[in-house]
């Protein structure tokens, strides 16, 4: 009795992974796809934060005396190192992604370009010209009195 229970679940258990399994590389290239629009995005944001907090810590630091001067020093120099570290990821992140699931596996589930959205519609606004429209538009000149 417990054989023959272990042996259905162990059934429903293969055919439901079997079906779970299907779009499994589709939703993986996608899902490495959105992680790689999403740190190129983000880390060029965090990369200039980081350089920016490095040289408030550092410039506060020297007000303070040695000791919270050197902490401030180490803060700001762990700080620049990330921003570093930010940047060669940044730099390495869509060459890498592209070498752990190839080119073909891209086209083949239709994204045309690798760590690029598509998805965006940016339309471009009507504009109309106005010439023939408008006869005289009247330039008032500003009192520059409050400049002397």
């Amino acid at each position: 009795m417990r054989k023959g229970l272990i042996a259905i679940f162990m059934l429903i258990a293969f055919i439901s992974l079997n079906f779970a399994s299907e779009k499994i590389s589709e939703r993986l290239t996608h899902g490495l796809n959105n992680f790689c629009i999403m740190l190129k995005n983000l880390l060029p944001i965090v990369v200039v934060a980081l350089f920016a907090l490095a040289a408030i810590v550092y410039a506060i630091g020297q007000v303070f005396g040695a000791e919270m001067r050197s902490k401030a020093t180490s803060w700001a120099m762990n700080m620049v190192v990330g921003g570093i570290v930010a940047l060669i990821i940044w730099l390495l992140a869509k060459p890498i992604i592209q070498m752990l699931i190839g080119e073909e596996t891209f086209t083949e589930y239709g994204i045309e370009e690798f760590c690029i959205r598509t998805d965006l519609k940016v339309d471009s606004p009507d504009f109309k010209s106005i010439v023939g429209k408008v006869k005289f538009i009247k330039v008032r000149k500003a009192p520059l009195s409050f400049l002397r």
